[in-house]
């Protein structure tokens, strides 16, 4: 799956052609695959966007196989009804998203572009891809599609990772750290 607002931005696009790489590659799985896609327009910007992401899919063979869920308020069920997390935007700088599939036990393959590879361990808590590259992201989602005991187990990691180093109370001794380190309190 793939949860995000639609802006151009965020690249769907690259999400739908790998899936159509896989399908294409692995005709079998096409009755059983389900792509996900949750978010909707949320700017004015992002209104043609909407129509387009939809479009897109179906011109990629796409269409019997997504579900748009629109914009959701319980995303926790959302990363419930996902194996795991695309994040195929081309520069995040700290996709919550990560966080909160990554913390729901999925793993995520995101673009090795902003802070998402701070977040992601690849090949531990997930698998990271150059941005706009279908082909990587294709062959990243096969091997994981293809290998459920990986794909879990990855998913464990992610869960981990985060409980280790991304929880609420990590973030504010952090930020403190800075503002003291900045005030001239902090480690020199």
């Amino acid at each position: 799956g793939i949860a995000s607002r639609f802006n151009p931005d965020k690249g769907h696009e690259t999400f739908f052609d790998a899936s159509a790489m896989i399908l294409k590659d692995l005709p079998e799985l096409s009755g059983r695959v389900r792509l996900l896609v949750a978010g909707g327009a949320v700017f004015e910007e992002d209104r043609t966007r909407e129509q387009y992401v939809r479009e897109y899919a179906a011109r990629r063979g796409l269409g019997g196989n997504t579900v748009f869920t629109g914009v959701v308020g319980d995303m926790p069920g959302i990363y419930a009804a996902m194996d795991l997390l695309v994040l195929s935007s081309w520069a995040e700088p700290c996709g919550r998203v990560i966080f909160e599939a990554m913390s729901s036990g999925r793993p995520v393959v995101g673009t090795d572009s902003g802070g998402t590879p701070e977040i992601i361990e690849d090949g531990s808590s997930g698998l990271l891809f150059r941005p706009k590259d279908a082909s990587a992201l294709a062959a990243a989602l096969k091997g994981l599609v293809l290998d459920d005991r990986r794909r879990l187990s990855m998913g464990q990691s992610a869960r981990k990772r985060i409980e280790e180093n991304f929880t609420i109370q990590i973030n504010v001794k952090k930020t403190e750290e800075i503002y003291a380190e900045a005030l001239g309190r902090g480690k020199k």
